[in-house]
């Protein structure tokens, strides 16, 4: 009796296996990194992500830039170019994958991508990620990736000088950097405060900062996912999420799916064509709990799932917290002149605020900080990634603005 039972029950369990199989997969490139000075042959340990100053400082090669005068011994380091490289394994799976592609999330700023000795592009913004198909390099076994960064101060003076006038510029402190009054950094897709601010030093510096994957994918990949929010009330949420697929090849009859805490709110058959593809849905939530900020209620985030699937199976998924609000801005004549206020569900909000500059020159050093680890060299920043969620509470701030010469931070989820 107990046998056959056990046959059945195997056979669902496969079945159910077989349902939610993932047709794509991403790792993490983020072991083995060692880095050089453009010009040497001296290789040393590197942390990615990262930047050359905090590799430099974990090597011992340079001392605190924040001790005393110390900013002053490091203004060589963005005269030099530097090299990053490490070798990584792909598995057998990745390497016959239809589509094969690596990923930088954050490269600061000027540099050239090579696998195995193959030059994949160039980058020269600090604030986007970059995506390099890679089928035809990416090989069974070792593979070699390099990053070539180039001095961001040799790439900019001739733009500088090229120009019969001065752009208007913040602090940039271009004479404690050795360059005189050549003020380049409106010329760099870079963070402004890397150039020096008046609450922090000048440390213009090059790295990975953000992680890098290495994605495969067989079908169909999700490449991002919009929920748009348009009227949004007490009674109602009116939404359209716009899903963004990748196919390798012509699928007919996919379907794609958008589930808020679990519960499926909308859904669509949909022909693939090999490429790009646009999926847009149309739906409604009735009485949704409603994201308010500090001081005025819970900042309610909903769960929400996009899933694309084929015949049953699953083949990519995306996970996203939304806070579904109404927010205005009110700017109309009154008895005092004309009013200015921010409107969050229908609620007039006192926003008491604050101006968040960078928490460290060095972008990597903050992640240490939000998850309270003193050593900056310590392992456990890596676990950090770009996909979690942090809440900050500050006092009674309804309101915190980022410094605008910053960066976007992903980490931050909302300010509650």
């Amino acid at each position: 009796m107990n046998k056959i039972l056990f046959l059945p029950l195997v056979c669902f369990l496969l079945a159910v296996a077989q349902q939610v199989e993932a047709q794509s997969h991403s790792c993490y490139l983020h072991d083995g990194w060692r880095f050089r000075q453009g010009n040497s042959e001296i290789w040393h340990p590197a942390r990615v992500p990262g930047c050359v100053h905090l590799d430099l400082m974990r090597n011992h090669i340079i001392e605190d830039p924040f001790f005393r005068m110390n900013d002053r011994s490091v203004q060589w380091i963005d005269k030099e170019d530097w090299w990053y490289e490490t070798h990584f394994e792909a598995t057998a799976d990745e390497a016959k994958a239809s589509a094969q592609q690596i990923v930088f999330h954050g490269l600061d700023t000027y540099s050239v991508i090579y696998l195995n000795h193959q030059r994949l592009d160039y980058t020269d913004n600090m604030h986007r990620t970059y995506r390099f198909m890679v089928n035809g390099i990416l090989k069974e076994g070792d593979n070699l990736l390099e990053v070539q960064f180039h001095s961001a101060i040799k790439r900019n003076i001739p733009k500088f000088d090229a120009l019969p006038y001065r752009h208007n510029t913040g602090p940039d402190h271009s004479e404690l950097g050795g360059i005189f009054n050549k003020t380049i950094s409106p010329f760099a897709r870079t963070a402004g405060f890397e150039y020096g601010w008046d609450w922090g030093s000048r440390f213009v510096t090059s790295g990975i900062w953000r992680p890098v994957e290495l994605r495969t994918w067989d079908k169909v990949r999700l490449t991002d996912v919009w929920h748009e929010q348009h009227q949004v009330s007490a009674r109602r949420a009116s939404l359209t999420t716009h899903v963004y697929v990748n196919a390798t090849q012509p699928m007919s009859g996919v379907r794609v799916a958008v589930r808020a805490n679990g519960k499926v709110v909308a859904s669509a058959t949909a022909n693939l064509r090999p490429g790009d593809n646009t999926i847009t849905l149309n739906y409604s939530l009735s009485k949704p709990l409603l994201w308010w900020c500090n001081g005025l209620g819970e900042p309610y985030l909903y769960d929400f799932t996009t899933t694309v699937e084929d015949k049953g199976t699953q083949l990519d998924s995306r996970h996203d917290a939304i806070g579904l609000r109404s927010l205005k801005v009110v700017n109309h004549e009154d008895a005092w002149g004309r009013c200015l206020y921010f409107q969050l569900n229908g609620h007039p909000v006192l926003a008491k605020g604050a101006n968040m500059v960078p928490n460290d020159n060095f972008a990597r050093a903050v992640f240490l900080k939000i998850k309270g680890i003193d050593n900056f060299f310590s392992d456990n920043y890596f676990d950090l990634l770009p996909h979690e969620k942090r809440t900050i509470h500050v006092s009674t701030t309804k309101d915190l603005r980022t410094f605008k010469s910053g960066l976007e931070w992903k980490t931050i989820g909302d300010v509650n």
